[in-house]
């Protein structure tokens, strides 16, 4: 899994020239990219930009007869079923599901569900249904990238502030402003991508 933004631009945004920080930029970037993953239960991985290339097989459990949740994916190849003895040998017909949101590839999203019609049905008992698909995303999406952004430059910027304070905001005053633990602008970026509930 690769991190969702790059050292050399998180110095930029900064504004950092030197080196000095450098593992301490690469370590924050890899713990935010790992958060965000749980934030919105997902992970964004780059699936293989080929169709029919760079396929995996995953098996899963049927929510119901008519509907089976999937990792995220960009392409359904094909969808075979089990009789209890997990040797998936029914191939199921490609006009009897389609991939669901409709058209998400085509906004830049991802199928998460397949949704049985025309007469198609889903076997319900446990990881019955095993689909070859190219998992991942066609690219990550920018409001993850910028998330990952903010708040590894939140975080760096911690170690100025031990206690979660930046500074005074007001000299005469003492105002002191407190860092929050989640940027708000962070998770306006990333709730669209949240994941609401999950079946494996």
């Amino acid at each position: 899994m690769a991190d969702y933004t790059t050292k050399a631009v998180v110095k930029g945004e900064l504004g950092i020239t030197d080196t000095a920080d450098d593992t301490t930029i690469d370590q924050i970037i890899s713990a935010v990219t790992l958060w965000i993953n749980r934030y919105c239960g997902r992970v964004f991985d780059i699936a293989n930009p080929t169709p029919g290339q760079g396929t995996a097989l995953r098996t899963f459990t049927a929510a119901s007869s008519d509907i089976v949740y999937i990792d995220d994916a960009i392409e359904i190849v094909t969808i075979d079923t089990d009789d209890g003895t997990r040797t998936y040998a029914t191939e199921m017909d490609a006009d009897t599901y389609e991939a669901y949101p409709y058209n998400a590839v085509t906004a830049g999203g991802v199928y998460t569900q397949i949704n049985a019609f025309y007469g198609g049905a889903f076997p319900t008992t446990p990881r019955a249904i095993r689909v070859e698909a190219r998992y991942g995303w066609a690219a990550v999406p920018a409001p993850v990238v910028r998330a990952c952004i903010i708040q590894t430059m939140r975080l760096y910027k911690r170690k100025d502030a031990p206690f979660g304070v930046v500074g005074s905001t007001s000299a005469e005053m003492g105002q002191l402003m407190v860092i929050p633990k989640l940027d708000p602008d962070v998770k306006f970026l990333l709730d669209a991508y949240k994941r609401q509930w999950w079946i494996a």
